[in-house]
């Protein structure tokens, strides 16, 4: 079996780990790997092994297509037996070459956004033979309630590595009642991470962080957004006097990593999107505090996250200086989260979903060896 692996270098610089653990585990069970990938992406972000193929880049959706159908005399002679788009941006352009090699397709569905899209597409291209994989099964119930339940629609969660041992260590009770006096051990630190639109969310997120940090001096917070309204975030925590506790994570390979290492991870909006990097830092036993997304069944209120119906900053204020001051609390979401990820999201799992995928739209009988005793 040969895969084509269709994406663009945002999704690779949001999902490498997922990328390149796929490709491996794809490799160790026998399936041949092309990976198909934007013009200029950077050699770190592609395994050394299995075919590599690139296509134009071009910001608009329609040339994004465009490029991709223009590959199907290469992919034709690589005898490429499945197209599989990991992201929406690569759905109109794989939709169009399975139909111009005559090949079944994957589509990978990770955003509630991309719901009603999803069914538009598989509607009008109702004679290929696709099959879908939501992250959630939030999103598949979403998904076939739009397509219908004779379509093909498989939950396949991302698999995530599950250390043994964590970075996440709760932060110690404070040696001294005096809010200005620095911790003989721990500094603590949050990540707050988005899609880099300064909305309402983020406001409320700001104006609740102004009364923690009054009572919590030393708290550090990591913004991880990238984009257009970086200045915006700037000047709203110029305006609340937050620049001395907020830095901005620099986007640079590998600055994933350096956030997960923090003592809690913030998410303010409720984006409908199945991300690794929330998924890793529950492996790493961080604590968890979010808006309610009804398209993510992994945060669970309580138990693997705390989790806010569109909070105000009184609420954020509230539930922040909570946590800040119980251990036991954190140190329960960390255990909870690591648990959840240690049932629901495995790496080996993940990959042998994906095959088993893949030889059933293909028509490819599924391999098995016999014992010694034939």
């Amino acid at each position: 079996m040969q895969v084509a692996l269709i994406t663009d270098d945002i999704w690779l610089d949001e999902e490498l780990g997922q990328f390149k653990h796929l490709i491996v585990g794809l490799l160790d069970e026998s399936v041949h790997v092309v990976q198909v990938v934007p013009d200029g992406t950077d050699e770190d972000y592609l395994t050394a092994f299995g075919q590599k193929l690139q296509f134009g880049k071009i910001g608009r959706l329609r040339l994004h297509r465009w490029f991709l159908r223009r590959l199907a005399s290469k992919l034709d002679e690589m005898k490429v037996t499945v197209l599989h788009a990991l992201e929406s941006r690569c759905w109109r352009g794989t939709l169009d070459l399975a139909a111009k090699l005559d090949l079944p397709v994957v589509l990978s569905l990770s955003s509630g956004r991309d719901l009603n899209r999803a069914a538009k597409l598989h509607k009008a291209n109702a004679n290929l033979r696709i099959g879908w994989l939501p992250a959630t099964e939030p999103l598949a119930r979403g998904l076939r309630d739009r397509i219908g339940t004779e379509a093909f629609v498989q939950t396949v969660r991302i698999g995530v590595h599950l250390p043994e041992v964590p970075n996440f260590q709760s932060p110690p009770k404070p040696s001294s009642p005096q809010p200005d006096q620095t911790p003989d051990e721990h500094i603590p630190c949050v990540i707050v991470t988005g899609n880099g639109t300064f909305d309402s969310a983020y406001e409320q997120l700001f104006l609740g962080l102004t009364h923690v940090i009054a009572k919590h001096h030393y708290l550090q917070v990591f913004l991880d957004i990238q984009g257009h309204d970086q200045h915006r975030f700037w000047h709203a925590a110029r305006k609340r006097g937050l620049l001395a506790n907020l830095s901005f994570v620099p986007h640079r390979k590998g600055h994933r990593d350096l956030m997960l290492h923090a003592d809690m991870l913030i998410a303010p909006q409720a984006l409908g999107d199945a991300r690794s990097l929330t998924l890793q830092a529950m492996a790493q036993g961080i604590p968890i505090i979010a808006q309610i997304d009804p398209w993510l069944d992994y945060l669970v209120d309580g138990q693997t996250a705390r989790l806010l119906d569109k909070p105000d900053a009184t609420q954020w204020c509230k539930i922040l200086c909570e946590l800040l001051a119980d251990r036991q609390q954190l140190e329960h979401l960390s255990q909870r989260g690591r648990e959840w990820i240690d049932e629901h999201h495995v790496p080996a799992q993940q990959v042998q979903e994906v095959i088993s995928v893949y030889r059933t739209l293909s028509g490819e009988a599924i391999p098995f060896t016999m014992d010694a005793d034939g």
